[in-house]
């Protein structure tokens, strides 16, 4: 493998680990939020599950990751 495929592949790995982690956050941050609101949390719930989504995608694009 080239330097240039190394360090490619090592940009990849990061970037795969950073939005893992926001998205860790995000998930965390969601659900303090409706608890805090004294909102339930039901996955089956389908606009639960939409709120959810459009939250991490908010927070991965305030990170400039999507």
């Amino acid at each position: 493998m080239s330097d240039v495929s190394k360090t490619a592949d090592e940009g990849v790995q990061t970037r795969k680990m950073v939005v893992g982690s926001v998205t860790h956050d995000a998930i965390e941050r969601w659900i303090t939020e409706r608890e805090n609101a004294g909102r339930t949390i039901d996955l089956y719930e389908r606009d639960a599950v939409k709120d959810l989504a459009r939250f991490i995608r908010n927070q991965l694009l305030a990170e400039g990751l999507a």
